[in-house]
């Protein structure tokens, strides 16, 4: 004699009569797990040098725009963005505490 496993019984809605039942479609979904893709592209950001640190500059700032600057010494100095672009590099922009970017001077590389 040979033993037939059980079948797990599956509930089906029955609809109310004189109302078709709506057809529900079965997907089966194949495919990377959320940890997999932040893996990947984790790995494609190292790739193509995302992670890296890079200089932000404020985007599309008003004419005459003034920022805060660290200056070498340590003293701030309102500074305009074409007079830190130009005349103040090398250096690095980031943001205070209060969210506001500010620019830090950094000495020029002894060669």
């Amino acid at each position: 004699m040979q033993y037939i496993a059980p079948q797990p019984l599956y509930y089906q809605p029955q609809a109310p009569v004189g109302v078709a039942a709506p057809q529900q479609a079965h997907v089966n979904w194949i495919g990377a797990t959320k940890a997999e893709v932040n893996a990947q592209n984790i790995a494609a950001a190292k790739a193509v040098g995302a992670t890296k640190p890079s200089n932000l500059v404020p985007y599309k700032p008003a004419d005459g725009q003034q920022w805060w600057c660290r200056e070498l010494d340590g003293s701030f100095t309102l500074r305009t963005t074409n007079d830190i672009m130009e005349n103040l590099q090398p250096g690095r922009w980031t943001y205070a505490k209060g969210g506001y970017p500010y620019y830090i001077r950094a000495a020029a590389p002894q060669t």
